[in-house]
């Protein structure tokens, strides 16, 4: 089948000749895009800034009504709990790079560290000995040193008992 006959040239006035259609198609070489009527380049460092910040706002209402649909579920399923942690972590990260971010006594960053390391240590509801360390030097890398000693003798209370996961009994008189 013969490919539609395509006009090559305008004709003024509407008229056309049989000289000015052709049978030709042209491939994707031959044709040439109309240039970009803006580029990046273009756009103003103000403007840009607008629309960074349009677009974190946007993201930080995302985020937010992301984490309210999985807040009922934190406790009862892992991976939305961890889900959840990340959407704190990056609504954090947006406050910070806006310098809205305002911290008083633990980080917050620190905490969600914490929290996803235990989150993801847990066995059955048991938090394993093995990573009292690393949550010690969380702490203390925060400058919670007392709270990473309380940390440091319960460990050390369950490795002296031979114990893999941490018991009430740990926690007797740690103060």
């Amino acid at each position: 089948m013969d490919a539609p006959p395509r006009v090559t040239e305008n004709a003024q006035n509407g008229n056309f000749d049989n000289n000015q259609v052709s049978n030709e198609i042209p491939t994707i070489e031959e044709v040439t895009p109309p240039p970009q009527t803006r580029n990046r380049k273009d756009i103003s460092p103000e403007a840009a800034a607008v629309e960074q910040r349009r677009r974190e706002s946007q993201r930080l209402l995302d985020i937010d009504a992301e984490m309210q649909t999985l807040a009922p579920f934190i406790n009862e399923d892992r991976d939305i709990h961890l889900r959840f942690l990340d959407l704190q972590e990056e609504s954090l990260k947006i406050h910070q790079a806006r310098g809205t971010l305002h911290i008083e006594g633990i980080s917050p960053f620190i905490a969600i560290k914490i929290d996803r390391l235990i989150l993801k240590a847990t066995t059955d509801g048991k938090i394993p000995v093995s990573i009292g360390e690393e949550i010690a030097a969380l702490y203390a890398e925060n400058g919670l040193h007392p709270l990473a000693h309380r940390i440091r003798v319960l460990t050390q209370r369950a490795m002296e008992n031979g114990d893999e996961f941490y018991k009430q009994e740990h926690m007797e008189n740690t103060k």
